[in-house]
């Protein structure tokens, strides 16, 4: 009778074991899902801001390649007599505003400008517009494995005169002109968008 009660106790003994290993195993298995959708998460963080960073330099390396000053567009800008509103008075063509006017974002900065304007006013990475006069236009680069492609807008912020006494006092190799480059990407969902800014400088060398 004795040897009997020790074999019960053995197995309930085994039982609680075995229980408290599953439990430690489904524990692990939750923690490693976790890691895992952070993991994702943090690499879809990353290629969206690289495909927002890419555009952003495609966008400054047409502006480094113009001749001459491409002519601001006053699309965004809130006609005269305006008392507000959404800063999107007109709406912008990618095919032939190129380069948006001072104050564009005046009342919504880039960073909470709506994902249906970025699609639909803002210029595509990779694409060469067919107002850009090249031989090449309609053609276009993407970048693999993304969503979408990131989008760009150029914002002519300011013109700066510099020197003095100089001919022509207002002619365009007189001034420096300053832009803002304003650039949103996505990863390989769309599930968040990440926005980058800079600021670029362009001298042109004649009007």
């Amino acid at each position: 009778m004795h040897a009997f009660n020790q074999r019960g106790s053995a197995l309930f003994i085994s039982l609680i074991l075995l229980v408290g290993i599953t439990l430690i195993g489904l524990s692990s298995m939750s923690s490693s899902i976790m890691q895992e959708k952070m993991a994702n998460n943090f690499r879809q963080e990353d290629l969206a801001f690289q495909s927002a960073a890419s555009a952003m330099r495609w966008a400054e390396f047409w502006l480094l390649g113009q001749k001459t000053r491409p002519e601001p567009s006053d699309c965004m800008v809130a006609s005269a007599g305006s008392t507000g509103g959404t800063a999107t008075a007109g709406g912008c063509s990618p095919d032939v505003d190129a380069v948006l006017a001072k104050d564009s974002f005046a009342e919504t900065p880039p960073e909470k400008m709506s994902e249906s304007w970025w699609m639909n006013h803002a210029r595509e990475f990779g694409k060469l517009y067919e107002n850009w006069g090249t031989a090449s236009a309609g053609t276009q680069w993407k970048l693999p494995g993304l969503a979408k492609q990131p989008r760009y807008a150029i914002e002519e912020m300011a013109r700066v005169k510099f020197g003095s006494g100089l001919e022509g006092a207002d002619m365009v190799q007189n001034y420096i002109f300053v832009y803002r480059v304003a650039s949103a990407g996505v990863g390989e969902v769309d599930t968040g968008t990440a926005v980058v800014e800079s600021h670029f400088v362009r001298r042109y060398g004649s009007n």
